[in-house]
């Protein structure tokens, strides 16, 4: 039963890599995408998981090494993501800036820019 569990674990986690790999050989997903790594994170790890059941040691440290890469990854991104997100805020804010006050007139708005 547990050899069938790690197998099964094993194929999730190959389905999911070569997956992710395809759709970003299509352009259909970003290789720097958080989505991209989570699932290189996850899948390799299950595929660790899978090689640590038939005790494939080569097999299970390149895994958590593919996973490891991932998890540097998001790190990484973590902090491009708080940057992006703080740009996104000020260019927001001064867009709303920019809008006329609510309730005027279309020639008051004319007037104003």
């Amino acid at each position: 039963m547990v050899l069938v569990a790690a197998s099964s674990v094993g194929w999730v986690g190959a389905v999911g890599t070569v997956g992710a790999y395809a759709l970003v050989s299509q352009g259909r997903l970003g290789a720097h995408s958080l989505r991209f790594q989570m699932i290189n994170v996850v899948c390799g790890a299950l595929l660790a998981l899978s090689a640590l059941s038939a005790r494939s040691w080569p097999s299970m440290m390149s895994n958590l090494v593919w996973a490891g890469i991932g998890v540097n990854a998001l790190l990484g991104s973590r902090q491009s993501l708080r940057a992006a997100v703080a740009t996104r805020l000020r260019v927001v804010r001064l867009h709303r800036d920019d809008r006329p006050p609510a309730g005027a007139s279309s020639d008051e708005i004319i007037l104003a820019a």
